[in-house]
């Protein structure tokens, strides 16, 4: 049993529906796909978790800045196929965001 890895609820979300009780991210995830090639599906346990965490530790506002981000990188894709992985990619344009935003005390991992 490794921990961070639970079983239950792991695939919760995969239709876009996120987090529960979470409006405020899905929306953000919505337009997110809406404006680029990126699908619900890219952002996975792994992605998800790393948003939720700069908005519970960040507030809403840094977590509109890290979107804020997504939306430029991510318009830039022309293609799907242009990326091989997607949810790394996501991931690799967050922690680049992390450390450029180091000063706002992020211990994210």
């Amino acid at each position: 049993p490794s921990e961070g890895k639970g079983g239950g609820g792991k695939d919760r979300g995969r239709k876009g529906g996120g987090v529960p009780g979470n409006a405020i991210l899905t929306e953000h995830l919505t337009a997110l796909c809406e404006d680029s090639p990126a699908q619900i599906e890219d952002f996975d346990g792994k992605v998800r978790r790393f948003l939720l965490d700069i908005q519970s530790q960040l507030g809403l506002e840094m977590l509109a800045d890290a979107f804020d981000m997504l939306h430029e990188w991510l318009g830039k894709k022309e293609q799907r196929d242009e990326i091989l992985n997607w949810p790394g990619y996501i991931m690799k344009l967050l922690h680049n965001w992390r450390i450029e935003n180091e000063g706002e005390s992020l211990t994210l991992q």
